[in-house]
């Protein structure tokens, strides 16, 4: 006689998420009810919605050179507040990884640093250093820096816990200093993941540079902000385009790149050993 299948007890772990996931839907229900959003509003903005369309056509693109020029100008800054956080998140990051820290209040510190760096908006940051430096790139390359700390610094210190222990004892047993093992134990092993990490904030830039333009961060952003201003929707929205142009270039730009320095990532199976087993 064969038993009936009865359901598994529900864990714990499981009866928590099933009560955060109820939890979510009731905050989103009492959201959408306090925020007044139903079918009947979103009806009677169609006809604003169409009325901006038409202000927008035909497109106002400006030309060539200006558009190359402000591309050149918004990568630029990008490029140099990526480059900055990934300079500052190295050291934070050993810092604040467990298996590399000199002590806990080290530790504590660095993820610290890290947690602030990431609560703080790049809006704000950008604010404040416009106040201290003026309009131009510097406040936009520092508010977008600091801020990608806070993600930048977390995956770091997160790879860096997550490596294997084997190289770096034997390293320490072979008389190698704390910067010696860091360099040759530690850093080979993170790089692809720091790569890749680098890579996926430069995307992230990318777009928040467009809404920093708002408050002052030169090139294509600003020049979308100032376009807006006016009510030159025209230009406004052509310039857009061309930041969503520039978006999936640098994207598939990025994706090759990590294909190349990252193989495993690509997601090809592993190759099994010469005995075949796995």
């Amino acid at each position: 006689m064969t038993r009936a299948a009865t359901l598994a007890r529900p864990s714990r772990r499981g009866t928590g998420a099933a009560l955060v996931l109820l939890a979510l839907l009731a905050a989103a229900l009492w959201s959408v009810g306090e925020l007044r959003i139903n079918v009947a509003t979103l009806a009677d903005s169609t006809g604003n919605a169409a009325g901006f369309l038409s202000r927008t056509l035909p497109l106002d693109f400006p030309p060539v050179a200006e558009v190359l020029a402000l591309c050149g100008q918004t990568l630029a800054v990008v490029v140099c507040a990526t480059v900055l956080a990934v300079l500052l998140s190295v050291p934070v990051a050993v810092l604040a990884a467990g298996n590399t820290s000199p002590g806990p209040t080290a530790r504590v510190g660095a993820r610290a640093l890290v947690v602030v760096a990431r609560a703080v908006p790049d809006v704000v940051l950008a604010i404040v250093f416009f106040r201290l430096f003026g309009l131009g790139a510097a406040a936009g390359v520092l508010a977008m820096g600091l801020h990608s700390v806070g993600m930048i610094g977390k995956l770091y210190a997160d790879a860096i816990e997550q490596i294997d222990e084997g190289p770096r004892t034997a390293v320490r047993a072979a008389g190698a200093g704390r910067l010696q093992e860091l360099v040759t134990a530690v850093l080979p092993a993170v790089l692809p993941a720091f790569v890749a990490t680098a890579l996926h904030r430069f995307d992230i830039n990318l777009r928040i540079s467009v809404v920093l333009g708002f408050v002052g961060v030169g090139g294509l952003g600003f020049e979308i902000a100032n376009a807006l201003r006016r009510l030159d929707y025209q230009r406004g929205i052509a310039l857009a385009l061309v930041v969503l142009g520039l978006c999936v270039a640098v994207e598939l730009v990025s994706g090759a790149v990590r294909r190349a320095l990252l193989p495993s990532t690509t997601g090809r199976a592993p190759t099994p050993p010469a005995d075949g087993r796995l």
